[in-house]
């Protein structure tokens, strides 16, 4: 009986080698949208649509809990574990990043979603875009609501869609350095940052580099996900639950 844990965060590959070294057995997931991880336990890629759905997969390979630690915008795999693993009577657990909280000189816009965000990002002529992979429609009304921008957008791996003239992609995996964001903004004369309400560590520079130029901070919040049997929000308390469960 093992733990599947879905990953394809640099927590879910700390939460593996732990988990690993504790005696926990466990196989680690990954969308296959990045590099595949060097880890001790198996790790398959590609998801679960080649094992007939996840929810077979659980059954079929004796799954008795899941660990989700996917990204805090990946809805769609979080909510299908909540609910493969609901239907299966096993315990589905949530390692979620502790959330950004805004500091004093702070210019934070919230945003539900794109169609919300983008009209008023228009007043802006140099934004860094940084939200992973933006869809395909998103670029073109990017495009279509402000002519006149030149847009910098920055992502873990290369653009997997066609990008505007007036565009620029970067390909740079975080953690990042509060100095080499500075110098990023400052380069490209950047006058807005555009980020997910992610949370966390890795990424958190960039907002202390746009307080330290003023610049304002345009935020996508965080979906709703489907509740789970327990949310943790520090990767030790996190490991040490799981340990218990299978000892």
């Amino acid at each position: 009986m093992s733990l599947l844990l879905l990953g394809g965060t640099g927590d879910a590959r700390q939460l593996a080698d732990s988990l690993h070294r504790r005696g926990v057995p466990l196989v680690y997931s990954i969308a296959g949208l990045v590099d595949r991880p060097r880890l001790e336990c198996p790790v398959i890629s590609g998801g679960f649509r080649q094992f007939g759905g996840l929810q077979r997969y659980l059954s079929s390979q004796r799954i008795s809990a899941v660990l989700d630690a996917t990204h805090p915008f990946a809805q769609q795999i979080s909510d299908s574990a909540a609910a493969a693993a609901r239907s299966l009577a096993i315990p589905c657990w949530r390692l979620l990043r502790p959330r950004w909280m805004p500091q004093a000189g702070d210019d934070w816009r919230l945003y539900r979603d794109w169609p919300t965000l983008l009209p008023a990002l228009a007043r802006h002529c140099r934004p860094l875009i940084t939200v992973g992979q933006p869809p395909a429609d998103v670029l073109a009304q990017l495009h279509a609501a402000a002519p006149h921008q030149r847009q910098w957008f920055r992502a873990a791996t290369a653009a997997r869609t066609s990008l505007p003239s007036s565009a620029q992609w970067i390909v740079d995996r975080g953690p990042f350095s509060a100095d080499d964001e500075l110098a990023l903004l400052r380069r490209h004369r950047i006058d807005a940052l555009v980020s997910k309400h992610s949370g966390g560590t890795a990424t958190a520079a960039k907002l202390r580099a746009a307080r330290a130029l003023g610049l304002p901070v345009y935020l996508l919040t965080r979906p709703p996900l489907e509740p789970v049997d327990r949310e943790f929000f520090c990767i030790d308390h996190c490991v040490d639950h799981v340990q218990r469960h299978y000892q």
